[in-house]
């Protein structure tokens, strides 16, 4: 693998970890970590694929990048609703009002799916490399 592709995957094990210490008390903060761990699968797997990386949050946006018949394209587009926590759930709301928190039940979901892609792309990764 090269050193890209291992830091994408390294810094995604770190973003999950800093998700699971702040769940429950800024689970705002923890959102946008298991998003930004989606993000840099992505990129790791593009990276592999030696398709050139974009600065895009969007998940979907990203999984597009990939042939239509990839074996992660649909994996990654389903992550597309953890796109907003890169930025929406960050900022105050039009008028000022605070962002809703993310609900926790289906936060920890989506850290858990996030989590269990790790292996797998590391996996992947080093297959093609």
């Amino acid at each position: 693998m090269t050193p890209l592709i291992e830091s994408y995957l390294a810094l995604a094990e770190e973003d999950l970890a800093v998700a699971r210490k702040v769940l429950d008390a800024f689970p705002r903060h923890a959102a946008y970590a298991v998003q930004q761990s989606a993000e840099k699968l992505v990129k790791a797997v593009l990276s592999a694929e030696g398709i050139p990386v974009p600065a895009q949050h969007h998940l979907g946006a990203l999984a597009q990048l990939l042939p239509a018949d990839h074996v992660w394209r649909a994996e990654f587009a389903g992550l597309d609703g953890l796109s907003s926590y890169a930025t929406t759930i960050r900022y105050p709301l039009p008028g000022g009002r605070m962002p809703k928190n993310p609900d926790p039940r289906e936060l920890k979901e989506q850290l858990r799916v996030v989590a269990s892609l790790i292996d797998d792309v590391r996996d992947w990764c080093r297959e093609r490399n």
